[in-house]
């Protein structure tokens, strides 16, 4: 979505919850979805994900309860500051040797139309975003979102690597066209 400023931190949230049940998350439910190409587990994904958008279509995926009921208010919480609905909310780990990601613009209509939300998981002061020609960094707990239609991505300056976890939500606001709205959502900095 086009924004007044390139990057947004929308706050901290309390993860320690999520935190503390990682390590509980096998490989074998990073990789029960074969949806994307990195180990990824969704919660609720828009199957048919182009305008008009159906919210009777979205799919909510049975992961165990004891995940589902820590990360499902996250998005939540960022519906209703939006005044919006979920298309999409998935937990993504991006392997090592995958962090160093390539600079890009989302190519679809329909991601110039969302809040595109990521929140990192695990800290690294050596991981950088990168969104139209600025670095950033980001912190564990912050739901932060980016003008996806400037070139961005996420590099990784650590070695050795370690798996990249990240909570993204993609979030269509269902009232967006009043300009005094949007000032108070993205006050400039």
């Amino acid at each position: 979505m086009k924004l007044l400023q390139k990057f947004y931190d929308h706050g901290e949230v309390d993860v320690s919850q999520l935190l503390s049940v990682l390590p509980n998350i096998t490989e074998e439910h990073w990789y029960a979805w074969q949806g994307r190409n990195e180990p990824t587990i969704p919660f609720l994904f828009m199957p048919n994900f182009t305008p008009p958008f159906e919210f009777d279509k979205i799919v909510s995926y049975r992961q165990p309860s004891w995940l589902e009921d820590i990360v499902l208010p996250l998005g939540q919480n960022l519906e209703k500051k939006f005044n919006g609905r979920i298309l999409k909310l998935m937990l993504i780990a991006v392997e090592p040797e995958a962090i160093n990601g390539y600079f890009h613009i989302d190519p679809s209509e329909t991601l110039t139309m969302v809040h595109r939300f990521h929140m990192p998981l695990v800290q690294s002061d050596l991981t950088r975003y990168h969104v139209g020609g600025e670095e950033f960094a980001m912190k564990v707990g912050h739901w932060y979102e980016k003008d996806n239609t400037l070139i961005h991505a996420v590099v990784n300056y650590a070695e050795p690597r370690q798996r990249r976890m990240t909570l993204q939500c993609d979030v269509l606001p269902l009232d967006e066209t009043r300009f005094d709205l949007i000032e108070n959502l993205y006050p400039r900095t």
